[in-house]
């Protein structure tokens, strides 16, 4: 894939969003998973707390201290405690679990409540029974539950993703290659390609409007060629002997009743200097005649002899109009066979000079 392309462009959009917005987010649902998860555990410790306070205190009263243990023990058993002390009022009574030789508790959030004992004189206090629920870890207190959610979550924003770039591939990248396609077929092959898609969405409009593009383009070039056909027909069979050349004089048309009297053709002659065909004598004239690069400027007049593609040279006439376009000097000339009429010149010219004579 193109890493300039619209594809490649849209899911790095999507993924740097992924980054900026989601993934702060599912850090704050883990958090606030987490913080809920041990408010809970605070809560069973404080239930915890008051049920064997309740349980601890006819054992403290008659000092029973392996009773004691046993239910500081079972108190301790709970994954969510990380210590237990069960002190009596009076002193003579203090269990810890576990045992720790500098008596300290381990780190964590301390809770304690008071021991009462309901006796025949009422309820007397008879010590505290403190637990220690164990610092919160980041995954300590990671349920199942919690998995669930945060699967949930991430299944989600993968399916949302995967449905945006399936669905933008769909409605928007295929479009655009076949769109690609076509032009590119259009630019390599010359022929006019029209895009294979409909749908009633933007990319549908554009599709359309780029083959009803397409064909008015096609249309317009048939008309182009019909039209330089037709030009090229009248241009042809025009009863003329007509030509033209190019800034260096070189032969780009001629008629084919230039070709009739000249008795050449067309593949012969089209490419070549028109001073090649002009007898030696006169190809000085024809060169330096005056040729004017301004729209339908006319330059002037001038008789040459013309060798025929069988050897005979003739005198003809040749009038000369000019066009520019787009820079380049486009020309048209008609040339007209004099050779009879200069004939009758000099048989008159003689005439006269041996009348006088």
């Amino acid at each position: 894939m193109n890493k300039h392309s619209v594809e490649s462009r849209f899911i790095l959009i999507v993924a740097s969003t992924l980054l900026l917005l989601i993934a702060p987010l599912f850090v704050l649902f883990f958090y606030l998973s987490n913080e809920r998860a041990y408010r809970d555990v605070v809560d069973h410790g404080r239930a915890l707390l008051k049920a064997n306070s309740l349980a601890l205190g006819k054992p403290l009263w008659d000092f029973d201290q392996e009773s004691v243990r046993q239910i500081a023990n079972t108190i301790l058993a709970d994954r969510s405690v990380g210590a237990v002390r069960v002190h009596e009022i009076s002193g003579g009574l203090d269990v810890r679990l576990p045992d720790s030789a500098d008596g300290k508790n381990p780190p964590g959030l301390l809770l304690s409540t008071s021991i009462l004992y309901h006796s025949v004189d009422g309820i007397k206090t008879v010590g505290t029974l403190e637990i220690t629920i164990r610092r919160r870890e980041l995954l300590a207190y990671f349920g199942i539950d919690d998995a669930v959610y945060i699967g949930i979550f991430l299944f989600s924003i993968v399916t949302i993703t995967a449905a945006a770039i399936v669905g933008n591939r769909m409605m928007v990248i295929r479009p655009l290659l076949r769109l690609t396609h076509a032009i590119e077929a259009t630019r390599r092959l010359g022929s006019r390609h029209l895009v294979d898609w409909v749908s009633a969405d933007e990319m549908g409009t554009l599709a359309a409007n780029f083959n009803e593009m397409q064909a008015r383009l096609a249309q317009e070039e048939n008309d182009l060629k019909r039209a330089h056909a037709k030009t090229t027909r009248i241009y042809n069979l025009t009863p003329a002997k007509l030509y033209s050349v190019d800034d260096d004089d070189r032969l780009t048309a001629v008629s084919d009743y230039w070709l009739l009297a000249t008795g050449y053709d067309r593949s012969s002659v089209i490419g070549r200097p028109f001073a090649d065909f002009l007898d030696e004598a006169t190809r000085s004239i024809y060169e330096s005649r005056g040729r004017h690069a301004t729209e339908g400027a006319v330059s002037g007049n001038v008789t040459v002899k013309f060798r025929c593609a069988d050897g005979r040279l003739i005198d003809v006439l040749i009038k000369e109009v000019q066009a520019v376009e787009a820079g380049e000097t486009l020309s048209l000339a008609v040339m007209t066979d004099v050779t009879e009429l200069k004939t009758a010149e000099e048989r008159n010219h003689t005439f006269r000079r041996s009348r006088i004579i």
